[in-house]
C-alpha cells in the first residue's frame, strides 16, 4: 500500500499516477517533464546557437544567441527568463 492509501494495482489502473519501482514513488502523469523542465534552460545561452527563447511575460521567439556581444540579434524589451537550443536537423538517410 502506498502513503496515499493507494494499492499498485489502483495506481496502475486509474492512469492518473506514475509509479517509479527503483524509488518506489508516484506522482500525478501531470508532472511529466518535470525532471527536465520540458528541454528549457533558465538564463540565457553561453555559446553562439539559434534557440527558442521565453519572456518574463510568457511570450515566446526564435532568435540567435551571439557569445561575443553577450545579446541575441534582436533587441527585446521584455527579459529573456529561459530558452531552449533548436537542434540542427540529421541529414536524410535516402
Amino acid at each position: 500500500m502506498f502513503e496515499l492509501g493507494l494499492t499498485y494495482s489502483e495506481v496502475s489502473e486509474n492512469n492518473v499516477f506514475t509509479y517509479n519501482p527503483i524509488n518506489e514513488t508516484i506522482r500525478p502523469k501531470s508532472l511529466q517533464g518535470i525532471e527536465n523542465n520540458n528541454g528549457w534552460i533558465k538564463g540565457t545561452p553561453k555559446e553562439d546557437m539559434d534557440c527558442h527563447i521565453l519572456f518574463s511575460d510568457g511570450t515566446q521567439s526564435i532568435d540567435r544567441f551571439l557569445k561575443e556581444h553577450g545579446n541575441f540579434i534582436c533587441n527585446h524589451y521584455v527579459s529573456v527568463t529561459h530558452y531552449q537550443p533548436i537542434e540542427k536537423p540529421k541529414p536524410p538517410i535516402y
